[in-house]
This record gives C-alpha cells, structure tokens and sequence, in this order.
C-alpha cells in the first residue's frame, strides 16, 4: 500500500521548489505592460533604454519556472529597488504576503498531523522539528515588508521541507516483528494490555476480503482481572480498507472502543471521538499502528498484526 499522506507531505515539500506563477501574477503583467509601452516608444532615451533593460531582465525571472519563489523574490528586489521603481513596491510587497500565506498552509498542515504520527524515532523528531520552526515561523508572519520576508523565507521553507521530509519518513508504518500473528497491543488509560487470538475464546480477529478492499474487526478480550479494569476488552473495527489508502481517521472510518468489568456484571464502555489508525501489509499478513482519545479513554502505542485471508 502506498502512504497517501506521505505523497502528500511530499508534495507539500516540494512545493517550495518550483516558482508559482499565480503569487507573481500582479508582478508579471506590469512587467509585461511596462516593457510593452518602453518597447514601442519610436525615439526613447538612454533613461528609457535603461529602465527598459532593467525590466526585461526583471521579467526574465518569472518565465523560469524551475526558480523558487523565494529565490525569485529577492531577484526582483534586488532589480526594482524602491528607489528607481516605486511603483513595484506596493506589488511585491503583496507577493511576500501572499507567499507568507502559502507557506502557512503547509506549515499548519504539517502541524494539523504530527499528533496522529505513529509513535517512532522520526514522530519524536519531527515534533522537535516542528518546536524549532515557531520562532521564525512568528518573524516571518510579523515582517511588514517583501525585504524582511525574503530574508527570512529562504530558511523558513527549508527547515520546513526537512520536518516535512521527516514525517513522510514516520509515515511509513513498520512491520511490527515484535508481536506474534493475530495480536493486539496498546497503553490503554496507562495500562499495557496485549492479546492474541487464542487468549480467550471470546476473541474475533478477523480480516475479510471483498471484491475491492478489506474489513478489519478485532474484539480482544483480557481474561485477566484487576482493581483498574475488572476484566477488559478493545474492539478496533474499519469497516473499508482500501488499497492505497493508510490512514484512517477515528471515529469518520475507524472505531476504537475500550470496555472495562466485562466480567464484573457492571460493564462500561469508552468511545474513541478521535484518532487514527495507519493500515500497511507485508506478504500474507495486514497490520497497523492506532491512537484514539475519548471521554475517559486515551489509547497509545497501538499495534495490530492480523492474517490475511487466503485466496
């Protein structure tokens, strides 16, 4: 299965790596026009040929569209200085702020993800990656001018890319070797709980195949009585796993419910309101990694590793 979001962190990465004509575009027709106007005057001046000259390099920049816009930003700065154009000021102040805006989308959405990482080296770095960015990411938002947003882009973007980079990476899920076939893991409200298939008879570990995707259902049942739990269940269900997809968002298309004094004749059930489960297959075998909270319930380092359904 391909991580849907991680092609999406990805692109989101390498956005910054192309120019994006449509931040430019108020930039580019007064170019165009202005060097149009110079272009046609039948007798212009050493000052008109300069200006001129100046122009067509200015519009040079945004017809490369490999440049960054960063990169390209600064270029026209450093062409139509206030001084001798005054009139590009108010425009290329506008292409910082609108640049400002594009690189918060990607900066919030990576931040929108990062709690719902499967735990792992890379999730733990990317939170320190993303710690490290608050600071420049407030001086970018705080600048006032296209010249402090330029010298500050550059480096936002590329700090930015590497924490994207880092959570594609965290993205991946890795087979859980460490549990046995057709088991279940997780701290459920602090405590461990880990159960296979044949620990009670009340167990379903199933996986069932359709036409075009699978169904998981899970109901793990722990035997084992304690003042905390009184006897305890887990029941994971997606009802639609589809090939190419890896996440699926709690409670939209996955339910997580933890049940406690199952035993007791007093049972009580916690449902998940949010959280995730990462879904991948390796051969004969499907298996997972989930986080859910809930009112009374929070549920990490979840892990499931289940057979497939032979043909």
């Amino acid at each position: 299965m391909t991580c849907l979001c991680a092609v999406a962190l990805v692109s989101a990465a390498t956005t910054a790596h192309a120019l994006t004509t449509v931040q430019f575009a108020s930039v580019n027709t007064a170019l165009s026009n202005e060097v149009a106007s110079l272009g046609s005057l039948p007798s212009p001046t050493k000052k008109d040929l300069a200006r001129l000259h100046t122009l067509v390099r200015a519009a040079a920049v945004l017809t490369n569209p490999a440049t960054e816009d960063t990169k390209a930003l600064r270029s026209l700065l450093s062409l139509l200085k206030t001084n001798n154009f005054p009139d590009y000021a108010p425009m290329l102040n506008e292409v910082g702020t609108n640049l400002v805006a594009s690189y918060n989308k990607r900066f919030n959405f990576a931040a929108a993800i990062i709690p719902e990482l499967p735990e792992s080296k890379d999730a733990t770095l990317a939170e320190k990656q993303l710690k490290g960015l608050t600071n420049i990411v407030a001086k970018l938002n705080a600048a006032d001018r296209s010249s402090k947003i330029a010298a500050l882009l550059g480096t936002a973007e590329n700090r930015l890319e590497v924490l994207l980079t880092t959570m594609a990476r965290a993205l991946v899920p890795i087979f859980p070797s460490d549990l046995s076939r057709n088991t279940i893991s997780a701290k459920i409200n602090g405590i461990n709980m880990r159960v296979s298939r044949d620990h009670a008879t009340d167990n379903i570990f199933t996986v069932t195949a359709t036409e075009t995707n699978f169904s998981i259902y899970i109901k793990a049942v722990d035997g084992t009585t304690s003042s905390e739990t009184g006897g305890r269940a887990l029941i994971l269900s997606l009802p639609n796993v589809v090939n190419g997809l890896v996440r699926y968002p709690i409670p939209d298309q996955a339910l997580a419910e933890y049940h406690t004094g199952v035993y007791s004749g007093n049972e009580t059930v916690a449902t998940a309101e949010a959280g995730s489960v990462f879904v991948s297959t390796e051969g004969n075998e499907i298996f997972g990694f989930f986080t859910a909270t809930g009112p009374n319930l929070t549920i990490i380092y979840g892990r499931f590793r289940l057979d497939l359904p032979t043909p």
